[in-house]
């Protein structure tokens, strides 16, 4: 399929049609490009390769800023991510944002974990992300983290009980 823009005048046209009563939700399944990117088993596959599974986020009642299904770790549990994506700022726990078949290396999103001044650690974020490197790309089980703030951000938001994954032994020290 393909989703490529051809010109300005397309994008106008599908952004203000309907007099913007365009539900944001529906213009993008994030079921069906899970399965385009071959990151989920179907029914009639018989490969056991698959390690991500969907997670039910009905009614947006997990977060109400990511879609009604994410995409977690086969391995982990419905209450252990709970636990998890409680210790992410805003409840934005680690998701499946991109899976690359041939090599099964994968690109999830959260938000900032919950560490504050004291550095507070969740061992269920901890496994969550150990999970999650363990789904990667078989060559390598180091997780990369990256943030794109800049550093004086990250550590400002340490004030207001936020922060970043301090990678250190004991502490997502596969990343």
């Amino acid at each position: 399929e393909d989703f490529s823009v051809k010109s300005d005048s397309e994008i106008e046209g599908k952004t203000h049609n309907n007099n913007n009563n365009v539900d944001g939700w529906k213009v993008f399944d994030i079921d069906k490009e899970m399965l385009r990117q071959h990151s989920v088993k179907t029914k009639d596959s018989t490969v056991s390769k698959f390690q991500w599974r969907s997670f039910s986020n009905s009614k947006f009642a997990i977060c109400p800023t990511y879609p009604q299904s994410m995409y977690i770790p086969k391995s982990i549990s419905d209450s252990d991510y709970i636990a998890a994506y409680q210790h992410r700022s805003k409840c934005r726990g680690p998701v499946l944002t991109y899976y690359y078949a041939p090599t099964t290396a994968t690109l999830t999103r959260s938000s900032q974990p919950k560490t504050g001044l004291r550095r507070n650690f969740s061992h269920k974020d901890n496994n969550l992300l150990n999970a999650i490197a363990d789904c990667g790309a078989a060559s390598s089980k180091i997780l990369y983290i990256v943030d794109l703030r800049p550093f004086v951000n990250a550590e400002g938001n340490r004030v207001m009980g936020k922060g970043y994954e301090m990678c250190t032994p004991g502490q997502y020290s596969r990343c």
